[in-house]
């Protein structure tokens, strides 16, 4: 669940050029409402009047509209930002179960394929090994694949063979999966950011990055001349592993080195830089290194990352049908139930679902419960069994849903830290070196015996202090021995709390396949982080949105008695600070990790375009929203 930091208003106070162009946004909205409204919402449907999904089904509207809309203007409102084009609940609830339904297909098609290849290949096969009258001469692994021996007159007879139409999800499946999203919806509660429409909106960002594994295609190999990590050092800074931010760099001996001071971001004041984000990636583009001291100036200067070595270039999620369901199921249920309020208020309120849950991301395990919970009731029997087609099933998503939703935590150091050394472990090179782990040096003022990892409470970004205690041994042979196994063992610690599926993996004998099944496991970790604060990533016009949204939710809680901040203090500052420790570093890890090809820099060139244009204008907007945001709550009081 994030906690963001920053808005705007739609509202102005002032003459501002920024405020301006925001009111030009507003009239807009008004009139694309008026010539063709909002997307009307979907009528409840029972089993009658839903079709079957089959293996011939043509894509509905609805499924082409998820699919043509670019990463930058993922919305379910049209105009995108639009205050005034609010959807309502039906049209948000047929987003949602629409892109469930499109992966539960996925699944189902996918089971089928794997049960029926041979013995459908194999029926076809007459005692006079003759199909339809053609002769065939199997190759060596039989039942997989043929040679035919095609007669000239009977190729036509084999051109007109169309296989039957399967039933992937029937009428009743679908009125189920349909009833499920309407039973969640009905629990998301009326906030003014943490409502349907943030899980929506997460659901369809979510979606859009499985979409986009492999639209960038593989990364240039002629370009394996240097990382990012090379190439952050050799601005004067070091890349962090999680979301923490520039600090010296840090020879492998644990010694300071001298680095360069970064380049200052230097913004003209007089010719303000539009916000242009890409929905593709220019092969002369190239993303700059995770710092806030970096501009679009630097693109075309940093090498895209070296081609890794594998045999998948997404660790396997692509072909992953049952995780990509798992995934977009995660991202529909990640805040249902939300109170509106962070993790630790619900620790000084006491709130119930604080012990069941030890006080640690509350919010987030009671969502996993109450989705769980309810998909057990037998109303959702056929839908249920569709989904766990063994016990294995049930357990394994289970696993994969509690990994993911308890990531988006972004305000627990805990979290912060298992996620730290996850990355640092799926994506480091070699053994770690002797003395203290280098997962543990990540702090702003340099090198530190305890690390520095980034969270946010309620509306401020701050970093917590984490010590990383290793003992000291004259040999050096052993300390090296030492924190390669506390290393492994830190890790597996991590899995099996937070239910990871991959622990098994970790044998001495099967590194390559512990390393992948890591890798896929934190993957998906880190597009459901970035899907969860896709607004920050987007666009210009997203972002605003969005973040008054949260805004007004945290606002409400401080004047409802339920905050003691009042989130306009510092929120300029604060959003340019959120940027630094943990959009700009997640947005770098969607680079890092190389599943996205060529469109792996979009993420960080949207963050740096939007961040930049928050430094130059975010000051006056604030000043706007507040004045904006009061009014409105004094009228309504």
């Amino acid at each position: 669940m994030s906690q963001m930091v920053a808005s705007s208003t739609n509202e102005s106070a002032s003459s501002s050029p920024q405020m301006s162009a925001m009111r030009s946004q507003e009239n807009t909205c008004s009139s694309s409402l008026s010539s063709s409204s909002t997307m009307p919402g979907a009528p409840k449907s029972d089993a009658s009047s839903l079709p079957p999904i089959t293996t011939s089904s043509l894509p509905t509207d609805r499924q082409r509209l998820i699919a043509n809309q670019s990463w930058d203007k993922i919305s379910a409102r049209h105009p995108i930002g639009c205050k005034n084009s609010t959807p309502d609940t039906e049209t948000l609830i047929d987003y949602a179960a629409t892109i469930l339904e499109m992966r539960l297909a996925d699944v189902v098609r996918h089971r089928r394929d794997v049960k029926n290849s041979r013995s459908q290949a194999s029926s076809m096969v007459s005692e006079d090994g003759l199909i339809n009258g053609v002769k065939i001469a199997p190759t060596a692994v039989a039942g997989e694949m043929y040679e035919v021996d095609i007669d000239e007159g009977k190729l036509e007879d084999l051109e007109g063979l169309q296989p039957p139409s399967i039933v992937l999800l029937s009428s009743n499946c679908r009125a189920q999966v349909r009833a499920y999203v309407r039973r969640i919806a009905s629990m998301y509660h009326d906030n003014r950011y943490h409502a349907l429409e943030h899980a929506v909106h997460v659901t369809m960002s979510a979606n859009k990055l499985l979409e986009m594994l492999h639209e960038g295609g593989p990364v240039d190999p002629d370009d394996d001349t240097k990382d990012m990590k090379k190439f952050a050092v050799s601005l004067g800074a070091s890349y962090q592993s999680d979301e923490s931010s520039v600090s010296s760099t840090e020879s492998t001996s644990g010694k300071a080195t001298t680095a360069a001071a970064p380049r200052p971001i230097s913004v003209s004041n007089d010719k303000p830089r539009q916000i242009q984000p890409v929905s593709s990636y220019d092969n002369a583009q190239r993303p700059p290194p995770p710092s806030l001291n970096v501009s679009l100036n630097d693109f075309d200067r940093i090498p895209r990352p070296k081609k890794p070595k594998r045999t998948s270039s997404t660790y396997l999620i692509y072909s992953d049908t049952f995780t990509k369901f798992s995934f977009v199921f995660a991202a529909i249920i990640h805040d249902v139930d939300h109170q509106g309020v962070p993790n630790a208020r619900l620790v000084v309120e006491n709130d119930p679902i604080v012990q069941l849950y030890d006080g640690i991301s509350v919010a987030e395990k009671h969502s996993i419960k109450v989705a769980f919970r309810t998909l057990n009731e037998s109303e959702f029997d056929e839908f249920r069994s569709l989904v766990f087609e063994s016990p294995d099933d049930r357990l394994h998503m289970h696993h994969i849903v509690t990994n993911l939703v308890v990531n988006t935590d972004i305000a627990s150091p805990e979290r912060a830290q298992s996620s730290k050394v996850r990355w640092e472990e799926a994506f480091s090179k070699g053994a770690p070196p002797p003395g203290p782990l280098p997962f543990g040096r990540l702090s702003l003022a340099g090198h530190s015996p305890s690390s520095e990892i980034a969270t946010v409470t309620a509306s401020e970004p701050r970093l917590v202090s984490m010590e990383t205690k290793v003992p000291s041994y004259k040999d050096p042979a052993p300390i090296a021995s030492m924190c390669k196994e506390t290393r492994r063992n830190s890790l597996k610690r991590v899995l099996q709390l937070n239910g990871g599926q991959t622990v098994e993996y970790f044998t001495a004998t099967n590194h390559e396949d512990s390393r992948m099944a890591l890798r896929h496991s934190v993957v998906i970790e880190t597009m459901l982080n970035v899907a969860d604060v896709a607004h920050s990533m987007q666009s210009w016009e997203l972002f605003l949105f969005w973040n008054r949204n949260l805004f007004e939710e945290l606002y409400d809680a401080y004047k409802g008695g339920r905050s003691e901040n009042n989130p306009a203090n510092g929120w300029y500052e604060n959003q340019l600070f959120f940027y630094k420790i943990y959009v700009l570093p997640l947005a770098a890890k969607m680079q890092m990790c190389g599943v996205f090809g060529r469109r792996g820099g979009e993420f960080l060139r949207n963050a740096i375009l939007i961040r930049d244009q928050w430094e130059r204008e975010g000051d006056q907007i604030t000043k706007d929203m507040i004045v904006s945001v009061e009014r409105e709550s004094l009228s309504s009081a």
